[in-house]
């Protein structure tokens, strides 16, 4: 019997279309936002108004519209409707980030208040993502919300690391980045080089992980060049191997480091509890 995926059964039991159109209107038509106890805005307006000329993740568009047609929001937004994947997710993905940056205004300048449906935005947001299993991941300094497909490995691993490592784990798992695989081998490249002066902890654990990794590293071309056939790391298997199961061998060798990472994090938390046992029983002795 097939098995209906997760946008399908969302599409059959819930009202994710009708909490997409609920959150256009909120976003973009009505006033929830009072700036200096003179004028109302919008969510939108007051990004374009006040904020956008200074985000981060701007690039180079000119204003809040420019950066909507960039993206082309309007066809997303009717894919979106009509329950396409991932189309909802980049629809989403938009809604969190320009209330993210309202939300920040909010926090830290007093001229700002909010008033109506502002926070009912992130209440219909939450509800979504937990439809379709995402969450929405929050990097402040980068101005940025990811919203990522809920997989607990890469959860657990980007909580113990730190906030720029955790950013790029995050980064590898999101949708923009499937077929982009130079994208990917840069990401794994900086896996690399955080496990690397770990590497006799990780066999020490687990010696057959720790082969692993760091065999795929020097010949799945990312460290060296084996597809040309003028480098000494040259590899006729990986030259002759099409760029896609490359990309499925890049998936599998992210999620060794992410084991290996968790299983680090567990070494130490084994020797902290190690001390704990021997400090208890040293007390118990006297």
């Amino acid at each position: 019997m097939k098995r209906n995926n997760i946008f399908e059964i969302v599409k059959n039991n819930t009202n994710l279309k009708s909490d997409i159109v609920r959150l256009q209107s909120i976003i973009f038509k009505e006033k929830c936002l009072e700036y200096g106890n003179y004028k109302d805005y919008t969510i939108a307006d007051y990004i374009d108004d006040k904020l956008f000329y200074q985000w981060e993740q701007r690039h180079h568009c000119v204003d809040l519209n420019d950066f909507l047609n960039t993206m082309m929001f309007s066809e997303t937004y009717k894919n979106a409707k009509e329950l396409d994947a991932k189309s909802i997710v980049i629809v989403l993905e938009l809604y969190y980030n320009l209330w993210n940056l309202a939300q920040i205004q909010l926090l830290n300048h007093n001229n700002v208040k909010w008033f109506g449906n502002f926070y009912l935005v992130e209440t219909i947001l939450k509800d979504c993502l937990s439809q379709i299993n995402h969450s929405a991941y929050f990097y402040d300094e980068y101005e940025m919300v990811l919203i990522i497909e809920d997989k607990p490995e890469i959860t657990a691993v980007a909580e113990i690391a730190d906030d720029d490592l955790a950013l790029e784990i995050i980064k590898y798992n999101h949708h923009t980045l499937k077929g982009d695989i130079e994208s990917k081998k840069s990401i794994l490249l900086k896996l690399g080089s955080e496990l690397e002066p770990k590497r006799k902890d990780i066999k020490s654990i687990n010696k057959e992980l720790e082969d692993n990794i760091f065999y795929m590293l020097n010949n799945l071309n990312l460290r060296h060049n084996n597809r040309s056939k003028k480098d000494k790391n040259y590899k006729e298997y990986i030259a002759k191997m099409r760029k896609a199961k490359l990309e499925e061998w890049y998936d599998e060798l992210y999620q060794e480091m992410l084991l290996a990472f968790l299983l680090l994090d567990d070494k130490d938390r084994q020797t902290r509890i190690s001390e704990l046992r021997d400090k208890i029983n040293n007390s118990t002795q006297k």
